[in-house]
C-alpha cells in the first residue's frame, strides 16, 4: 500500500469527501495531503499510524509500508516491505491457530509454575 492508497482507504472509511476535508481533519495543509496523495511525500510515522487507525488498518504495517515507501536504497526498501508483509500475515496465523485450537479442544493444558 502505497501514500494514495491509505489516503482513499481513510476517507472511505470516515466518509471524508474530499482532500481538502481530509486535510481539514487532520490539521494539516491541503498542500500536504496533495503531495502524499501524488507520492512526491509520504506522511511521516506519527500521521502514517494516525491514518492507519483512521482506515482501520493495523498502525504497525501501515508504518512499516510508508518506510519502505520512502526508503531510496532498494535494499533497505525490500526490508521494509518484507516486515510489512510479515505483520500482515501475523493475524491471519494468529486466526488460523485459533481455529486449530476450537477444532482439536482447546489448546494443550497450560504448565503452571
Amino acid at each position: 500500500m502505497n501514500a494514495r492508497d491509505l489516503l482513499s482507504r481513510v476517507r472511505a472509511a470516515q466518509g471524508i469527501p474530499s482532500y481538502y476535508a481530509l486535510a481539514g481533519r487532520l490539521g494539516v495543509p491541503i498542500k500536504t495531503v496533495q503531495r502524499w496523495n501524488t507520492g512526491s511525500n509520504t506522511p511521516d510515522d506519527a500521521m502514517a499510524a494516525r491514518l492507519a487507525q483512521l482506515a482501520g488498518l493495523d498502525p504497525d504495517q501501515v508504518v512499516a509500508q510508508m518506510q519502505a515507501e520512502r526508503a531510496n536504497d532498494p535494499a533497505e526498501r525490500a526490508r521494509w516491505q518484507r516486515i510489512a508483509d510479515r505483520l500482515a500475515q501475523a493475524p491471519a496465523a494468529a486466526a488460523a491457530a485459533v481455529i486449530v485450537a476450537l477444532w482439536t479442544g482447546g489448546p494443550p493444558d497450560a504448565v503452571v509454575s
